[in-house]
């Protein structure tokens, strides 16, 4: 009889056992990798670009050199000197970064002049906004109502879009406009 009882908790135990199985193979998983195509899928990158001084500005690739597009008080392109990839100046904040300057002379007023990083980067350095490495080329860009004017290119060791970079640099060779 003792047998008996055994062997019918062990069977029990058993179909037991199966339906536990059974159960966790029905559960919710990710799909198959058949039918996953995220991994594969090219991501779309967003082209970096911000707000400052009254100008919605956008940093596009075209033939290998970044350029600008801004929209504002004035409306346009400009192709910078700068090599892909690019990247805004943007500190710790993560925010564009920008310098107020006064214009010397009759004309008066102020322009903001924001700075762009480009290639060809350092690949020992990197950061949350140039994955492959810092750049090692800027360019200054100044803005205001009265329009938008390109700086001088400087090269760099490197400079890295999220490092808060000396005001010296935004201003060495930026154009008043």
């Amino acid at each position: 009889m003792a047998h008996k009882v055994i062997a019918s908790l062990c069977s029990y135990l058993l179909i037991a056992i199966g339906f536990v199985l059974s159960a966790q193979s029905c559960r919710s998983t990710k799909p198959a990798r058949l039918t996953d195509t995220t991994q594969d899928a090219p991501q779309k990158v967003e082209p970096p670009k911000g707000e400052v001084a009254s100008y919605k500005v956008q940093i596009d690739v075209r033939e290998g050199k970044c350029v600008l597009t801004y929209d504002g008080p004035h409306q346009g392109q400009v192709q910078t000197e700068l090599s892909a990839p690019c990247e805004f100046s943007r500190g710790h904040k993560g925010v564009i970064k920008h310098y107020e300057y006064k214009n010397r002379g009759s004309g008066g007023g102020s322009y903001s002049v924001i700075l762009l990083i480009g290639g060809p980067v350092y690949p020992s350095r990197s950061d949350s906004f140039m994955k492959n490495g810092c750049g090692t080329e800027v360019q200054p860009i100044s803005l205001s109502p009265r329009g938008v004017a390109m700086g001088s290119l400087g090269t760099l060791l490197f400079a890295c879009p999220s490092e808060d970079l000396d005001e010296k640099i935004f201003g060495f060779g930026a154009k008043p406009v």
